[in-house]
């Protein structure tokens, strides 16, 4: 059984430069960003949060779902994007950056400018992915099985939020709408996180 508990804060690593030999523009530096990190993992269960999102292009607000092993479920939203929402799921570190992502359009107000709720729902047969309580997305597992084998995301991971700067290298400042220039940015680049909640599936989580 996996003990699940309540999460605790842990901040991005030092800014570093990059090289590119394409012709996209990106920043050499990156800015740093806070990453909120669960204290312990968990296998299986419903995780929602209600937020704001970023609204300057070339920074991306995401809550994720991951594993030391490389399993990941995500929600990205792209700053600019009002209404748009990626989701994505990795299996065992396979970088399938666009094979198993999806592009979602919501209803209502813009991501930046009002709360939104979120949520995972990762459960042993199937992910389901919901915005404001209306599902956006669900993948079986069942689906993800070729041969015997399923690249179904099934070891414990740990909860992530996270707001992170995407100019640091060309082919992500392309795909986050960046790079964001920082010598005519004087307005704070934030998203708001209003509420957090985790609840363990108690069949494969010691809830403690």
């Amino acid at each position: 059984m996996i003990e699940c508990r309540d999460y605790d804060t842990n901040f991005s690593e030092e800014s570093f430069g990059w090289v590119s030999e394409n012709r996209l523009p990106f920043n050499k530096f990156m800015g740093r960003g806070p990453t909120f990190n669960a204290t312990s993992f968990m296998r299986f269960g419903k995780v929602s949060i209600t937020m704001r999102t970023s609204k300057i292009p070339g920074s991306i607000t995401a809550f994720i779902l991951i594993s030391d092993t490389g399993d990941e479920i995500d929600f990205e939203m792209i700053g600019g994007d009002s209404h748009q929402i990626q989701t994505n799921y990795f299996y065992s570190g396979e970088a399938l950056y666009t094979v198993n992502g999806g592009f979602h359009t919501i209803k209502g107000n813009s991501l930046y400018d009002e709360m939104h709720t979120f949520t995972i729902d990762w459960q042993p047969d199937k992910i389901v992915w919901a915005v404001d309580g209306q599902t956006i997305r669900e993948k079986l597992k069942s689906e993800t099985c070729k041969d015997g084998k399923c690249k179904f995301p099934n070891s414990p991971s740990r909860v992530q939020i996270g707001l992170w700067d995407g100019s640091f290298e060309s082919g992500t400042a392309y795909w986050s709408r960046g790079p964001i220039n920082w010598a005519d940015q004087i307005e704070t680049i934030n998203s708001l996180i209003g509420r957090v909640t985790i609840e363990c599936n108690p069949q494969t989580n010691k809830v403690v």
